[in-house]
Order: C-alpha cells, then structure tokens, then sequence
C-alpha cells in the first residue's frame, strides 16, 4: 500500500485516532458555528437591547428636573467647586 493511503486507513481503523479525529473536527465546527451566531445574531441584538435600555431609561426615570440639570452639565454650563480643608488638621 502507498505511504499516503497508510495514513488515511490507519486513521479510519484506529478507533482512537478515528474518534479523536472525529472529535477534534466537531469541535473546530462547533467554534465556526459558535463565532458565526455571534458575529450575525447576538451582537446586533446587543446593540439594539443598550439602545432600548438607554432610551427607556432616559423616558421613564428621569424627571425634568433631572433632564435639565443633566443638559446644563452636558453643556458646561455647570462648574463644579470643590471645598477643601486642607489646613484645618488638627
């Protein structure tokens, strides 16, 4: 028998070659697979479910108070000013 066609037969009627092999090809299929859900279905949804939760966050929770004091800071309309004691240790 050729050398090439050794490896081949010697891989198909070894059952611990052939269930290793069988086993590091499944797992290689199971990665791609695993990756391609994510990349096409997961990440999208992702984003959409941040934006979801951010828009709902912003509509429901914050009151106008809130919106305007959070839109002054956005703006840099707001300083803040920091007290220290630095030389009152005692």
């Amino acid at each position: 028998m050729e050398p090439e066609w050794e490896f081949w037969t010697k891989t198909i009627y070894d059952p611990a070659i052939f269930w290793a092999m069988v086993t590091a090809v499944a797992t290689v299929t199971l990665v791609f697979a695993t990756i391609g859900l994510v990349w096409i279905g997961l990440i999208p949804l992702v984003r959409n479910r941040k934006a979801e939760l951010a828009e709902r966050f912003k509509e429901e929770l914050l009151t106008p108070s809130a919106k305007g004091i959070f839109f002054l800071a956005a703006h840099g309309f707001l300083t803040l000013w920091l007290i220290s004691n630095r030389g009152s240790a005692k």
